[in-house]
């Protein structure tokens, strides 16, 4: 679903129609077909495993996103308050799993809650809460970031593990929805700093090729905070994606 969003971006500039039947019959799949959760959310599905019953934060930026903004760039022929609607009962079923995990009403919760420490997860919360959520909302997430950030600018793997490794995509997470919520004055123009430390982090660990390194080898749910630790860390695809928004929503600083 993640190129979706471009292309509905594309679509709403160009008004070209040939795009729509694509833009219609991926949302509709997202709508209808995409498997859910217990608790109606979309089940993370990768080409590695089908990941039953996981909520990911993930799926926000890779599906809930991209069909919110496919609604609202097709509408009329869309049913658009449907779509975007999608964004806030998408969010509701994450917040409404996390609250029955804290209070025992989830079986088998101690791996998942492990995930809620995980930064890059947090990071990507962090990119949809600065374009989706109010300053209240913002705030109290931006002094969560302010608190958990390093001198050297990077968050580490377990944003509350010293032992764990600094990971850059997480941190290029941070920094984007950080600058982003400065930007549109969600948030207090003192949280810049936090952001722009973490993008010296970035570019700090972009080499010659203009690849990120430091960054973990996907974000998979695991079962004790060992796993998270020992996950490799490579160039990856969605890393590049992150640091690319991170510096571009940066650029917005010169202008």
């Amino acid at each position: 679903m993640a190129p979706f969003l471009t292309l509905a971006y594309v679509y709403e500039k160009t008004g070209n129609m040939t795009y729509l039947p694509w833009l219609d019959g991926w949302a509709e799949w997202a709508l209808y077909d995409l498997p859910r959760t217990k608790y109606g959310g979309f089940q993370h599905i990768t080409y590695v495993e089908d990941n039953e019953q996981e909520l990911w934060d993930d799926t926000l930026m890779t599906t809930v996103i991209p069909l919110a903004k496919i609604g609202k760039a097709a509408q009329p022929t869309a049913d658009f308050s449907f779509m975007a609607g999608s964004l806030a009962r998408q969010k509701v079923a994450r917040l409404d799993t996390i609250l029955r995990m804290l209070y025992g009403l989830v079986e088998t919760v101690g791996a998942r809650l492990l995930s809620l420490k995980f930064s890059s997860y947090s990071s990507l919360s962090r990119m949809i809460l600065s374009g989706f959520t109010y300053a209240i909302h913002s705030k109290h997430s931006a002094r969560h970031c302010h608190n958990s950030n390093l001198e050297s600018g990077a968050w580490h793997t377990l944003v509350d593990h010293a032992d764990s490794y600094l990971e850059a995509s997480a941190t290029a997470g941070f920094a984007y929805g950080i600058l982003k919520a400065v930007l549109r004055r969600y948030i207090d123009s003192q949280y810049r700093v936090v952001g722009e430390k973490a993008i010296q982090y970035v570019l700090h660990n972009v080499d010659e090729t203009g690849e990120l390194q430091q960054t973990s080898y996907g974000t998979p749910m695991g079962h004790d905070l060992q796993f998270y630790k020992n996950t490799p860390l490579t160039p990856m695809p969605y890393g590049q994606a992150m640091a690319i928004m991170a510096l571009g929503e940066y650029l917005w600083t010169y202008f």
